[in-house]
C-alpha cells in the first residue's frame, strides 16, 4: 500500500461521519474511511424508513445506508417515493448514502430522482450491487437525482455487478450537472460511449477512475478541460491504443493507470505534457511500444506483464537521463514479465549510459537479467548500432 501525502490527495471530507484520506492500493486510488461510533438518527423514525437505516455519530455526521431487496419486475416506485418522503429540509443532510440492491441486482424501476435521492443533502453517493439495461439507465440515473446535492456532494462511487451479457450504465445527460464540490468519481461498467460527461461543471474534479468501461472510440477530447484533476485510472480497456492528446486536458495530472487491459501501443508524445507526474501503471496489457517522454524524473513506471521485446532508445533515453541528470532522483521502471530481446537496442542504455538499475526486475528472453549483460561485449556486437 503506498500512501501519498501531498494536498491534492487528501479528500478532506471531514465534516460528517468519516475522515476520506485517498491512497493508492495497488494502482487503484482508495478513499480510507474512519469511521466513529453511530447511533440511530432521531429523526425520522427508523420505522418510516425501513430497509434504510439513518445513523449519526458524537460530532453529529449522519449517514444513510439503504439495502434494498426487490422482486423481480417489481414495480417499486411507490414503495422508494415512500420512504424517502420522510425526509426534508429538518433531517436530509448526510456525509454519506450508501445505497446497494443485495442480491436482486437487477432493480426493476428504481429511480434516483426528485423524490428519492434528489430528497437528500449529500457529501458522498455510493451505489452497488445492481445491473440495469441501456433502456433503463438514464431513468435509473435521472437528472434530478442529486438536484439537491449540487453544492455538497464531494464524492460519487457506483459499481455495477458482473451482469450478463456484459451489461453497462449510464447516466441521463444532467446528471452530473452543476456539482460545484464533486472531486472524486469512481465508476464501474459505465458506458461512455452512451453518455460522455458535461462539458462544464467538473472543473474542481481531482480523481476519476473507470474500470471495464465502454469506451469504443476514444479521442484525444472525449473528456472536458479538469484543471485541478490529479488522478485519472482507465482500466480493463477493449482499444488498443490510447489517442495521443486523451491527457492534455489534465495540467496537474500526477497519476496515471491504465492496466488490465488490451492496449497494445502507448504513442508518441503522449506523455509530452506530464511534468508533474510521480506514478504511471501500464501494467498487464499487451503493450509493445511506449514513448515515456516527458515523465518527471521522479515517477515510477509499471510495465509489467506486457509485450515490450525492445527498449528503444527514442522512447525511454528522455526519461533514463532525467534520472541520471538530477541527484536526488526517485524515478524507475518496473518491466518484469516481458519479451526483451536484449539485443543491440539496450547498447545505449548497457554501454553508453550504464543505467541498466532504472529498468528493475528487467529479465531478457534467454534469461540473463538486464544488469548481467556485459557493456564491453555488447559494444563489439554492436559497433555501428
Amino acid at each position: 500500500m503506498l500512501y501519498l501525502k501531498y494536498f491534492g490527495l487528501l479528500i478532506g471530507l471531514v465534516s460528517g461521519v468519516y475522515t476520506g484520506v485517498a491512497y493508492l492500493e495497488g494502482s487503484d486510488l482508495q478513499l480510507y474511511h474512519e469511521y466513529r461510533e453511530q447511533v440511530a438518527c432521531e429523526s425520522p423514525a427508523p420505522e418510516s424508513i425501513a430497509p434504510c437505516i439513518c445513523s449519526v455519530d458524537e460530532s453529529n455526521g449522519r449517514t444513510l445506508k439503504c439495502s434494498f431487496e426487490f422482486k423481480a419486475n417489481e414495480d417499486v416506485t411507490e414503495k422508494v417515493e415512500t420512504i424517502f418522503a420522510n425526509f426534508d429540509d429538518t433531517n436530509n443532510k448526510f456525509a454519506k448514502v450508501d445505497i446497494d440492491f443485495g442480491t436482486n441486482k437487477r432493480p426493476e424501476n428504481f429511480s434516483f430522482n426528485s423524490k428519492s435521492t434528489g430528497r437528500l443533502e449529500m457529501e458522498s453517493l455510493k451505489v452497488g450491487s445492481f445491473c440495469t439495461t441501456d433502456e433503463h439507465s438514464p431513468v435509473m440515473f435521472s437528472d434530478t437525482a442529486l438536484v439537491n446535492s449540487q453544492i455538497s456532494l464531494a464524492e460519487i462511487e457506483i459499481w455495477q455487478n458482473t451482469c450478463p451479457g456484459y451489461q453497462t450504465f449510464f447516466f441521463a445527460e444532467n446528471f452530473l450537472a452543476d456539482l460545484v464540490k464533486l472531486r472524486y468519481i469512481n465508476l464501474q461498467y459505465y458506458n461512455y460511449d452512451a453518455q460522455k460527461f458535461p462539458e462544464v461543471s467538473l472543473e474542481n474534479l481531482e480523481s476519476l477512475g473507470f474500470s471495464y468501461p465502454k469506451m469504443s472510440n476514444m479521442t484525444p477530447n472525449m473528456f472536458p478541460v479538469m484543471s485541478k484533476l490529479y488522478y485519472l485510472r482507465l482500466n480493463n480497456l477493449e482499444v488498443t491504443e490510447l489517442p495521443a492528446g486523451l491527457i492534455e486536458n489534465f495540467p496537474a495530472l500526477k497519476l496515471f493507470v491504465s492496466s488490465w487491459g488490451n492496449i497494445e501501443v502507448i504513442p508518441s508524445g503522449f506523455f509530452h505534457n506530464m511534468s508533474s507526474s510521480q506514478f504511471i501503471d501500464l501494467s498487464v496489457n499487451k503493450i509493445t511500444s511506449v514513448d515515456l517522454t516527458g515523465l518527471n524524473w521522479n515517477t515510477y513506471v509499471s510495465l509489467d506483464r506486457n509485450n515490450i521485446t525492445q527498449l528503444a532508445e527514442a522512447n525511454f533515453r528522455p526519461y533514463v537521463e532525467g534520472i541520471l541528470n538530477n541527484m536526488n532522483a526517485t524515478g524507475y521502471i518496473s518491466i518484469k514479465s516481458n519479451p526483451l530481446e536484449c539485443s543491440c537496442d539496450v547498447k545505449w542504455l548497457v554501454y553508453d549510459l550504464d543505467a541498466t538499475f532504472v529498468f528493475q526486475d528487467a529479465v531478457c528472453a534467454n534469461g540473463t537479467t538486464l544488469q548481467e549483460i556485459n557493456p564491453i561485449e555488447i559494444m563489439e556486437q554492436c559497433p555501428d548500432y
